[in-house]
């Protein structure tokens, strides 16, 4: 299954699970990402963590790493699979 996941055109997350999404509790993920600002300029990430079932078709996830931008980051955020949204901070770790 590959999904697609945006947030305001700018954050584009492909995923790719080996079993079907309502048969996931939790699980540990990570994540490479490439993000870029108003202004155009681009970030690149990498965070690592957990992410687990928050609803139907809804996932809770709560990352750290580092990116381009910020170095040490961490990130509380939900992902729809049911409207494929991305909603979320990022913090400076």
């Amino acid at each position: 299954n590959l999904f697609l996941i945006r947030r305001t055109n700018t954050v584009i997350v492909n995923l790719q699970l080996s079993v079907k999404p309502e048969q996931l509790i939790a699980m540990k993920t990570r994540f490479a990402r490439e993000g870029y600002s108003p202004d155009g300029t681009k970030t690149i990430g990498f965070q690592s963590g957990t992410w687990a079932k928050a609803g139907i078709n809804t996932w809770s996830l709560k990352m750290t790493g580092k990116d381009s931008r910020e170095g040490g980051v961490s990130t509380e955020s939900q992902i729809s699979l049911e409207t494929l949204t991305w909603s979320g901070t990022v913090y400076r770790a």
